[in-house]
């Protein structure tokens, strides 16, 4: 096991359960130490943050007949004192205070594709690799460097030049000042864009130089923490927070408001201040719909191919499905009063004509026409939140007939992993084939009982994953012949089937916990760590303190003390 494995933690998750998990691996085999759970946190390697590529292969498709879970963490060690921070708060002994190992931090291709958007009014896409869902990135590779050249190239060939009504040596300038900071955030030689603009043959053409020099330019994707140095521990300074605060609350870089913002951003209640604003703007929505996208892995459903299985299946679809949860979650980060219980019970959500098809009787409202998108709500009896949608659901389905049975491994990894943190580890290297005559639930029982070094682990995946019984491989819904109860002793419930299961989850205490991982993770871009376990106990207090809010659990991510600290 490598160090960076061991450094792992399932943070928050409370000693009694994670006694029982780590006697459940230890006694199956999957580990040989509860101390080595370090190593099968809740974290994921498929990477989904728009242009990540994903770390592992995916098995979910039925080629093993084992669930995807190997791990390629990027997290890092450090130690923790009892200096103050930049707002004269004592930082608690033993927590977390910084990023992960090295000062250099690059954008995800997501949070790139964002920025060159939100400041230049234009559309690329990217394939930045490595990293993993939550995994930092400690600097853009050569390969990608090239890539980002072409897209700036790209965003400069159908960038809106603005127009010129006077000197164009002056109207250089003007855009030069204007943009300059936005995209480099400080660190702009605007005499060497000038120098751009003049050596092009029209200001149009000298604009548009300028527009690639900007994006080109490595300071652009660099979100590296910078600040002054005490006692070891970096504190950040105004225009890093401002960066730190619009990757979390828009997954981009921050607007000319924000960096105007940047000094007061040190004071007491500065954060707090511009939240308001933050959270009312359309790209809050959006980064929320990527925090979700990682956390259900629904992105790669495009990787995928079920046609084999099910006619009906499509890239189409995939997208679809895609788009359902994504219009979802915005719909849900734009209303202030969104809870933990909306996003795991409600029968809201959002389909078009081929998505209404799929839910079938499901849907209690007209289907759309044509290619519209349209609101829809759906059966509480069989279905309820974000789990039970299609997209997630065929997300983590084998790769079998549809309308035979689902083993329930797949989907209970894809739950426990990032909802509950549950520590899952990857299949043991002398694993047999799948188990190609299972047909029912007993069948599949009988099947990981024995040897013992399954069980243990099945023990942890399988419960929840049989509450999703009754959906096939697209996310249907059918009347199974088996029996959908299941008890998890990890969790401590018991539960009928997927909507009841949702509904327990929306209140469970691991669940909050892990939500708040999952928040300082987007935050931080890094895996936590033990040291972190402070940091996130007091983001489920505030969690907690207002009804599972959550934009509460956004702002106390935002207002944490970690979150204006990194280690060099």
């Amino acid at each position: 096991m490598t160090e960076q494995g061991h450094r792992l933690q399932c943070a928050g998750m409370n000693a009694g359960k994670l006694l029982v998990a780590g006697a459940l691996l230890v006694s199956a085999g999957c580990v040989t130490d509860p101390g080595d759970l370090g190593a099968v946190s809740g974290t994921s390697g498929g990477g989904t943050d728009g242009q990540e590529g994903p770390t592992s292969a995916d098995t979910s498709a039925g080629e093993t007949g084992q669930p995807d879970t190997t791990l390629d963490p990027a997290g890092s060690s450090s130690s923790g004192g009892g200096e103050e921070s930049s707002t004269g708060a004592t930082v608690v002994p033993d927590c977390e205070l910084d990023v992960g190992e090295g000062s250099v931090r690059a954008m995800t291709g997501r949070q790139f594709e964002h920025a060159v958007q939100d400041v230049f009014g234009v559309e690329v896409e990217v394939e930045f690799e490595g990293g993993g869902p939550f995994g930092g990135r400690p600097t853009i590779s050569p390969e990608e460097q090239a890539e980002i050249d072409v897209a700036a190239g790209v965003a400069a060939a159908t960038f809106d030049v603005p127009l010129c009504g006077g000197d164009p040596m002056a109207c250089a300038q003007s855009f030069i000042d204007e943009y300059a900071p936005l995209a480099l955030r400080g660190q702009a030689d605007h005499d060497a864009l000038l120098d751009t603009y003049d050596a092009a043959a029209s200001h149009d053409a000298g604009i548009r130089a300028v527009v690639a020099a900007l994006i080109s330019d490595p300071a652009f994707a660099d979100v590296s923490a910078t600040g002054e140095l005490v006692d070891g521990v970096l504190q950040l300074d105004g225009v890093s927070v401002a960066t730190r605060l619009a990757l979390l609350m828009w997954n981009s870089v921050p607007d000319a408001a924000l960096l105007d913002a940047a000094e007061s951003l040190l004071e007491d209640g500065g954060i707090e201040a511009e939240l308001p604003r933050l959270f009312a703007d359309p790209r809050y929505a959006r980064a929320q719909a990527d925090l979700y996208a990682l956390m259900t892995d629904v992105e790669r459903l495009g990787e995928l191919d079920r046609s084999d299985v099910d006619a009906s299946w499509s890239e189409g679809m995939a997208s679809s499905m895609v788009e359902e949860q994504r219009r979802f979650i915005e719909a849900l980060s734009s209303d202030p009063d969104a809870t933990l219980s909306d996003l795991l019970t409600s029968g809201s959500t959002f389909v078009n004509a081929e998505l209404a098809a799929l839910y079938g009787d499901d849907l209690q409202t007209p289907p759309p026409a044509g290619d519209a998108w349209g609101p829809a709500e759906l059966d509480p009896q069989r279905r309820g939140g974000i789990l039970t949608q299609l997209g997630f659901i065929a997300r983590h389905s084998n790769n079998v007939s549809t309308d035979g049975y689902q083993p329930p491994t797949n989907r209970g990894v894809g739950l426990g992993r990032m909802f509950a943190c549950l520590p899952v580890p990857p299949p043991p290297d002398d694993v047999g084939p799948p188990l190609a005559d299972v047909v029912d639930r007993e069948s599949w029982q009988e099947g990981v009982e024995e040897p013992a070094k399954c069980a243990g682990c099945h023990s942890i995946t399988d419960p929840p994953g049989h509450a999703f019984g009754n959906y096939d491989g697209l996310g249907r819904w059918f009347e199974s012949g088996d029996a959908l109860d299941a008890v998890s002793a990890v969790l401590d419930l018991e539960f009928e089937d997927a909507v009841d299961l949702s509904a327990q989850l929306s209140e469970h205490e691991q669940v909050r916990t892990c939500m708040a991982t999952r928040h300082i993770e987007f935050a931080l871009r890094r895996y936590t760590e033990a040291r972190d376990e402070c940091t996130i106990e007091a983001m489920v207090d505030a969690f907690d303190a207002s009804g599972g809010n959550l934009r509460a659990l956004v702002e106390a991510t935002a207002t944490a003390e970690s979150f204006v600290l990194a280690r060099p």
